[in-house]
């Protein structure tokens, strides 16, 4: 009996420690204090969000569904809409308005993802090598930029290198649809 008991508990215990471990990981209000503080944003716990200013633009994490939404401001609305997502996703979002696809000239990024622009010219300088790489190194890609913000949706925010990252890259494309005002 006791030998069952053991056999039993072996089993048992990983398992709730991997629940204890995967709900701090993505419960935002076990996690996003931390975070947030790791890249010098607040975090505000009703509903629960991180809010802030990061290199001069106001930016909000928040929950979306069953993941989050990082949001990025631009500092004056846009004429441009740009969208960089998966293939799949980003042309059946395109509705009757269909953006021109955008080449970026990377095999990789383009068997990929898909970058659709309201202006290609605008959408080809801003989708240069070195972003198309960094975004490439994302495990989860999907934003849509228009009118004031670029918004990035994820299906989790958990790691402070990447939401530091993903800050920067929204924070660049709204410097480049600035360019482009309405």
């Amino acid at each position: 009996m006791l030998t069952w008991i053991a056999i039993l508990l072996a089993l048992i215990v990983p398992f709730v420690v991997y629940m204890v471990q995967h709900q701090r990981a993505t419960n935002p209000s076990l996690r996003w204090p931390k975070l947030a503080q790791m890249v010098g944003l607040q975090y505000q716990k009703d509903p629960p969000r991180i809010t802030g200013k990061f290199h001069e633009r106001a930016v909000t994490v928040e929950l979306a569904g069953a993941g989050a939404r990082l949001s990025t401001g631009l500092l004056r609305p846009s004429r441009i809409r740009v969208e960089v997502g998966p293939k799949d996703l980003v042309t059946k979002r395109s509705g009757v308005v269909v953006p021109d696809p955008v080449p970026t000239g990377d095999n990789d990024f383009d068997a990929r993802l898909l970058v659709r622009c309201s202006d290609k010219t605008a959408g080809t300088k801003m989708m240069d090598p070195v972003l198309c790489g960094r975004l490439l190194a994302l495990k989860d890609v999907d934003l849509v930029g228009q009118g004031g913000a670029v918004q990035w949706t994820a299906s989790e925010i958990v790691d402070p290198d990447v939401l530091e990252e993903m800050l920067k890259l929204t924070g660049e494309i709204a410097a480049e649809m600035e360019n482009y005002p309405s």
